[in-house]
């Protein structure tokens, strides 16, 4: 009787999150996109592209369904508070990583992430430390433009 229920609950459970994931692929985004600039300690200035992720809409959709993404772009979630937020990259298709900003602009993480294409076996990339601000870009990008934990910063004046 109890293991019934644990299927019941279980299915019920899975149903939702893949209900959930349909209707964020089809709920239109309209981000509005500027140009984000990273600066290094050396001095260099790194500009992305950034599509704005500041509604609870455009966050959950993030980069779902993309095929492409070009080396100068990236979505840049804004969230209203300093924590440690949490990602996953159902419906994904692009290797991506996460550069978190804290609330002064500092990186504060980068975190590799994988595609996953079920909802069953999807992990959550959570970053080390609290953050304001994530910047979605290719995989390897911090490394191929030397952007590095502590000694980047992100232009907050060009977020706001």
């Amino acid at each position: 009787m109890a293991l019934e229920k644990i299927i019941v609950a279980g299915i019920i459970i899975s149903i939702i999150v893949i209900l959930g994931a349909v209707l964020i692929c089809i709920i239109p985004s309209r981000a509005q996109k500027k140009r984000i600039t990273i600066r290094t300690r050396d001095g260099r200035r790194i500009i992305v592209n950034a599509e704005i992720a500041n509604d609870i809409g455009t966050q959950m959709k993030g980069l779902m369904g993309r095929k492409t993404l070009d080396e100068t772009e990236g979505m840049l979630f804004v969230f209203g508070e300093s924590k440690k937020h949490s990602f996953w990259m159902m419906n994904t298709t692009i290797l991506l990583e996460a550069l978190h900003f804290a609330s002064d602009g500092t990186l504060v993480d980068i975190v590799q992430m994988e595609p996953c294409k079920s909802a069953f076996n999807c992990p959550n990339y959570m970053p080390r430390e609290a953050s304001r601000y994530v910047l979605e870009v290719n995989a390897g990008f911090s490394k191929i433009k030397g952007i590095k934990i502590g000694d980047s910063t992100i232009d907050l004046t060009e977020v706001k």
